[in-house]
């Protein structure tokens, strides 16, 4: 595959992510695809995996979940709780987040 359609294809997909969130950066659909593709990864496991600071992170996965700090979030993304330790959350993708995921792997799998 040549690398312009590579690009056309990521550019694709970064469309229909901001056709959820108007105002996404790159962050938002790192985190997001992070999670897609890793689904029970932990929130630490992101950091790690991306490189970003967990203050980034944390940024990005707050506008991903249904509640943002002082506002709705987009509900792409929720965690649920160790079984074992209820201190580490793990982070999968919502039903909505599901829907978003089935349409970005479409266009990267044209």
């Amino acid at each position: 595959m040549s690398l312009e359609r590579t690009l056309g294809k990521i550019t694709w997909a970064l469309q229909a992510f901001q056709n959820v969130i108007p105002k996404a950066a790159c962050n938002h659909f790192i985190v997001f695809t992070t999670i897609a593709t890793e689904p029970g990864i932990t929130v630490g496991e992101v950091n790690q995996t991306i490189g970003m600071p967990p203050t980034s992170t944390a940024r990005a996965l707050s506008v991903l979940f249904k509640k943002a700090r002082k506002r709705e979030g987009f509900d792409l993304v929720e965690t649920r709780p160790d079984p074992e330790d209820a201190r580490i959350k793990h982070c999968y993708l919502t039903p909505k987040g599901d829907r978003l995921w089935t349409q970005i792997r479409r266009i990267l799998e044209k």
